[in-house]
């Protein structure tokens, strides 16, 4: 099972922090012992770019995460079962006061969208992505502060 947070929505006071799993106390997993407790390969993590809300603060940058069920000789016995366990695939997190719309959830297997609420049964060579949602904006995206938009953090 995968339980990913997305990008938090900004505040009147900052940006929304990146890839946060709120409200609940979810971990981070390193890849290692991600690859170590599973079946699985991580191929690619990183932040999804420019999945946060434009605004006067910007929402939170949501996680993508890339994973390959390997199909060698010490790959695992098929089918492997995957599970998320994330929102927002339908409806992307809202703005407040004409901040812009964080970007929805995406989950995709094979290069072709997947249904993300149930269980995805795998084969070798399989691979699976799924980008979290990022958070919502706050306030007029022109009233941010100009060092702050050019800012990549």
């Amino acid at each position: 099972m995968i339980i990913r947070g997305g990008g938090l929505g900004a505040s009147s006071r900052m940006d929304g922090h990146q890839c946060a799993i709120f409200p609940a106390n979810g971990a981070n997993t390193p890849v290692e012992i991600f690859e170590s407790d599973t079946p699985l390969i991580v191929a690619e993590r990183g932040l999804v770019a420019e999945s946060g809300g434009a605004g006067r603060m910007r929402g939170g940058l949501g996680r993508k995460m890339v994973i390959r069920v390997p199909d060698d000789e010490f790959g695992p016995q098929f089918p492997v079962t995957v599970a998320v366990q994330a929102g927002r695939f339908r409806y992307p997190p809202e703005g407040l006061f004409s901040g812009g719309q964080g970007s929805k959830a995406q989950f995709v297997r094979n290069r072709q969208p997947a249904d993300p609420s149930g269980l995805t049964l795998c084969e070798g060579g399989d691979v699976i992505e799924f980008h979290s949602a990022g958070g919502g904006g706050y306030g007029n995206p022109f009233e941010r502060d100009a060092e702050a938009v050019e800012s990549t953090s």
